[in-house]
């Protein structure tokens, strides 16, 4: 718990100091998460004020047996790419950012922008 605290400060930190709000979406992959579980918890008219695990992280190492290195891995490639797609999106319209970065390293298209 203590270390959501610190992320969560941190970003809320970040926010303050640049004025953009688009640095919330570092924790949209966890926030979405928190949301179906709870939803899937009201569903299925369990408690959500105990204890479970139900996450889908906990799902894939306890249920699944998947590492958990990968797991982590996949999570954070995810909140990386929707913190790309909303920033080109806000600058350029265009798409993910890893695409977008391959596209102008091979030069298939020009791009120019304004700020």
């Amino acid at each position: 718990m203590g270390i959501g605290f610190w992320v969560i400060g941190l970003i809320t930190l970040l926010i303050m100091r640049t004025q953009e709000y688009k640095y919330i979406l570092l924790l949209s992959i966890y926030g979405m998460e928190v949301v179906l579980t709870i939803t899937e918890r009201l569903l299925l008219k369990e408690n959500i004020f105990e204890a479970h695990r139900r996450h889908l992280y906990q799902l894939f190492a306890n249920e699944k047996k998947v590492s958990h290195l990968l797991i982590s891995f996949v999570y954070a490639f995810f909140s990386v790419d929707s913190q790309c797609i909303s920033h080109q999106f806000y600058f350029t319209g265009l798409g993910s950012c890893p695409y977008y970065i391959f596209a102008c390293r091979r030069n298939i298209f020009r791009i120019e922008m304004e700020y």
